[in-house]
């Protein structure tokens, strides 16, 4: 987990895409349309261009928190979800 605080600097220009990256070969960036939906993407097969991508995306999950420790103490305290269409059960934990 990244709390987007942390890379506002970043952003001030442009969001951090949303990117799949195949190896070396490929990388997609994902368009959403002005609803928020997924509509196309970007295809890039420049090494380069993804090798540094992924170098980038390898710096945010090194300042990123193990999702544990934060589903422990963000979402455990706030206990399970109620009203229609919930599950009922026992949660599962990290």
């Amino acid at each position: 987990m990244l709390d987007a605080r942390k890379i506002s600097d970043i952003e001030k220009d442009r969001t951090v895409p949303e990117v799949v990256i195949l190896g070396d070969v490929a990388m997609y960036e994902v368009v959403y349309d002005d609803d928020g939906n997924a509509a196309d993407t970007n295809r890039f097969s420049e090494r380069e261009l993804i090798r540094e991508t992924s170098l980038g995306f390898d710096t945010l999950y090194e300042w990123g928190e193990d999702f544990c420790d934060f589903f422990e103490r963000e979402l455990v305290p706030l206990g399970p979800p109620q009203g229609p269409g919930t599950q009922t059960g026992t949660p599962r934990s990290c």
